[in-house]
């Protein structure tokens, strides 16, 4: 059963799946989605353009800073919504953007 199904059925979610070691955690270099609730970072590529860092610092995201990663959109593959400390939700930008913290970056 899926995050979704799991959702409308009314079966309360079990947070020991997402309870896995420290070391088991995805690293920047493994390109893997981070778990929904989890703490991430914004990464940026390199050749990115200042222009479109100070696009993206007007919007809420900046590089190294830490977010809630809620998910990726379903209609929307490869993107997603995150949080940001204050509690806005910010939508639609890649999930490859995002890192899921380890334990010495919590």
């Amino acid at each position: 059963m899926n995050v979704f199904e799991q959702e409308r059925s009314g079966v309360p979610f079990n947070n020991a799946d997402s309870k896995e070691k420290v070391e088991n955690l995805p690293s920047e270099n493994d390109n893997a989605m981070p778990r929904i609730n989890s703490l991430v970072k914004f990464i940026l590529q390199e050749d990115i353009s200042e222009e479109i860092v100070r696009k993206y610092a007007a919007l809420g995201l900046e590089a190294g800073k830490t977010y809630l990663f809620m998910g990726e959109i379903i209609q929307m593959q490869g993107h997603c919504i995150v949080a940001n400390d204050d509690g806005r939700v910010i939508w639609g930008f890649h999930t490859e953007n995002f890192v899921e913290l380890k334990g010495a970056e919590l």
